[in-house]
């Protein structure tokens, strides 16, 4: 007795497979950058950072929200804001706006900085792997 299956058995199996690695993938993703972000919020509201900061942390926990749901336009929406968030972090440090003379602690500027270098990598994560685009695809089908 032979073991064989049809392409079409083959071919669902390997995108069941697919899409649930990327399940894996974007709940490690979503999770650190959710925790990452709360610390963040904790740390602006202990040291009284721009309520816009806040808000924007907000913003990207209700986007993660939205990606597990499987909303393909919250990833673009997500790797947009994490690269333009990241290239406006970069002018201020390399244009010396953001200067060590201000009375905000260090370790806000260091959850500030892996937040963002977080962000700027799980967006690449996103946009290349295949699992994350199938899981996201499956996702939407059930809500």
């Amino acid at each position: 007795m032979t073991n064989e299956t049809s392409p079409s058995e083959d071919y669902f199996g390997r995108m069941n497979r697919q899409a649930q690695r990327g399940k894996s993938v974007l709940r490690t993703i979503i999770f650190s950058n959710c925790l990452l972000l709360t610390i963040f919020i904790y740390l602006s509201f202990k040291y009284g950072a721009s309520p816009q900061s806040v808000i924007g942390s907000i913003n990207t926990i209700v986007i993660c929200v939205l990606l597990y749901m499987g909303k393909e336009w919250a990833k673009w929406l997500f790797v947009c804001m994490s690269f333009f968030q990241a290239g406006m972090m970069a002018y201020l440090f390399f244009t010396y706006q953001i200067s060590i003379r201000m009375n905000i602690p260090s370790m806000y500027w260091i959850v500030l900085t892996l937040t963002l270098i977080l962000s700027v990598i799980s967006s690449l994560i996103m946009l290349i792997s295949k699992g994350v685009g199938e899981y996201l695809y499956i996702q939407s089908t059930k809500y």
